[in-house]
C-alpha cells in the first residue's frame, strides 16, 4: 500500500507519529506498529528511515484498525520502503484536494470546545482523526513558555473565534523531537506572514484526561504547508 507522507508529528522523546495520503483514493492513512508499540524516530529519513515529507512510501501489507475517531490507522505487517518522491507542486495539489474549510467538516459533529480553551472529541467518538484545514482567516504561530519550558502553539480559526492549540510538526523541533527550535519557528512564522496560501494538517491526539476528568482526543496542528511549490523538508538546511 503506497502513501505520500504528509504529516510527521513529534511525540515523547525519541518517538514520532507518521501519516500520509493514499494517492489513489485520497484517504488519510496512519501506519502504526503492532501491539500498540510507539514508533521510534529512527523511521525518519534524517535517521536513515523511509519517512520524510513528500516521500512516497510503500507500507507493504497492512491490516486496518479503524476505531472512532482513529479510522485512519493501519497496522504494519512488514517493513515500509521509500520508493519515490512527490514534486512540490504535486504535493500541494494532493493536500489541497484533501483540504476542508471547517474543523467540524473534518472531525464530525462530536468535535467542539472541551472546556474553556481546548477543542476535541470525547474518547471513542468522531468521524476522523486526521485532516487538512484551509483556514478561513489568517493563522498565527505563538512561542511561549509553560513551567519553564518553551512551547509552540498556533491560533486556528474555529467558528467565529480562534482556538490556540499545540503544534507538533517535527520540522519545528530539534533532533530530539522534544525541544522547540526558535529559528525554525521564526522561519515558519515569516513564511506564514508572506501572504502565500496556507494549509494546515490537523489531527486529534490519542485520548487522555489532562485534568483527571473525561478523556478526550485533543486538537493539534501536525503540519503547516505554505505556498504551492515550497516543500520544506526536515534537514534541508533552512535552519
Amino acid at each position: 500500500m503506497p502513501i505520500v507522507v504528509t504529516q510527521l508529528t513529534r511525540m515523547r522523546e525519541g518517538h514520532v507519529c507518521v501519516a500520509g495520503i493514499d494517492p489513489a483514493s485520497g484517504m488519510h492513512v496512519r501506519p502504526v506498529l503492532p501491539d500498540h508499540q510507539r514508533c521510534p524516530d529512527t523511521v525518519l529519513a534524517r535517521n536513515g528511515g523511509p519517512y520524510e515529507l513528500g516521500a512516497v512510501v510503500d507500507l507493504g501489507r497492512v491490516r486496518p484498525r479503524a476505531r472512532p475517531p482513529e479510522i485512519e490507522d493501519v497496522i504494519l505487517a512488514g517493513r515500509p520502503a521509500h520508493v519515490g518522491d512527490f514534486a512540490p507542486g504535486d504535493f500541494w495539489a494532493l493536500i489541497d484536494d484533501a483540504a476542508q474549510d471547517d474543523l467540524e467538516d473534518i472531525f464530525g459533529a462530536s468535535f467542539g470546545r472541551r472546556g474553556s480553551q481546548a477543542c476535541g472529541t470525547p474518547e471513542g467518538y468522531g468521524d476522523a482523526s486526521l485532516g487538512v484545514l484551509r483556514p478561513a482567516r489568517p493563522m498565527t504561530l505563538h512561542w511561549d513558555e509553560w513551567k519553564g519550558q518553551a512551547r509552540i502553539k498556533a491560533s486556528v480559526p474555529f467558528g467565529r473565534d480562534q482556538t490556540r492549540v499545540p503544534v507538533t510538526d517535527v520540522r519545528l523541533y530539534e533532533a530530539d523531537c522534544v525541544t522547540p527550535s526558535y529559528e525554525r519557528f521564526d522561519l515558519m512564522s515569516r513564511m506564514i506572514r508572506s501572504g502565500r496560501p496556507v494549509l494546515v494538517a490537523v489531527g486529534l491526539s490519542r485520548p487522555y484526561a489532562p485534568d483527571g476528568g473525561e478523556a478526550s482526543h485533543w486538537l493539534q496542528v501536525n503540519g503547516i504547508y505554505v505556498g504551492d511549490g515550497d516543500l520544506w523538508r526536515d534537514g534541508d538546511g533552512r535552519d
